[in-house]
């Protein structure tokens, strides 16, 4: 354990609490980092759907157009002649033949409209998907910036007090080199004192 022998303040607790911040804010922007990734994935998604999706739409369109026979003029055909000359003959009106309807495949027009369905379910989802990937970004991104802070904050106040500190001890060491000179200098006067006494003595001395 290192403690500050000044102000008493466990410095190795301090620099594991550093550590933890730093190993989380690290953590953190990991995973910002991963949502970034995932939000482009979903955007590349959405894009790639995007394009299927109009790439279907046209290819329904066109296979409908292909699908649809073109009108045919009304031209009498070969067993409507006698059908009319056996009406001049018996003076009765030809009967009039129904059209035969054409038939209509919407086979295609369906499995068009099941595949924009599928393809807007898909969007709505890859969309939901989205902004749930921008909001943990977000979140991650301001627990970052909180973590920051207050890592910054914890580093000055240590800075401060590890100055302060410092500015006690440099005080008391100035403070104890100032007795020191002073207890020298007693001592070379106690000194002097003793060999002037030396010396007296050995003048009264017969």
């Amino acid at each position: 354990m290192n403690i500050c022998p000044a102000c008493g303040i466990d410095c190795d607790a301090d620099q594991r609490s550093i550590t933890e911040l730093q190993a989380q804010v690290n953590l953190l922007s990991e995973k910002a980092t991963s949502a970034a990734d995932k939000l482009a994935d979903y955007e590349d998604e959405i894009r790639r759907l995007k394009c299927d999706f109009s790439a279907d739409l046209n290819t329904g369109q066109h296979a409908t157009s292909e699908t649809t026979p073109p009108a045919t003029e009304g031209v009498p055909t070969s067993g409507v002649f006698p059908g009319r000359l056996a009406a001049l003959i018996g003076g009765k009106r030809p009967s009039s033949i129904a059209p035969t309807p054409i038939p209509t495949d919407d086979r295609s027009s369906s499995a068009s409209s099941r595949r924009e369905s599928d393809l807007a379910a898909a969007l709505a989802k890859e969309h939901e998907l989205r902004q749930k990937a921008e909001g943990q970004a977000n979140q991650m991104s301001v627990e970052i910036e909180e973590l920051s802070v207050t890592l910054f904050q914890q580093a000055n106040d240590m800075v401060a007090e590890e100055r302060r500190a410092r500015a006690k001890l440099e005080e008391r060491i100035e403070i104890l080199e100032k007795r020191d000179t002073e207890k020298r200098q007693r001592l070379e006067r106690l000194e002097g004192a003793l060999k002037r006494i030396e010396r007296v003595r050995g003048m009264l001395s017969p």
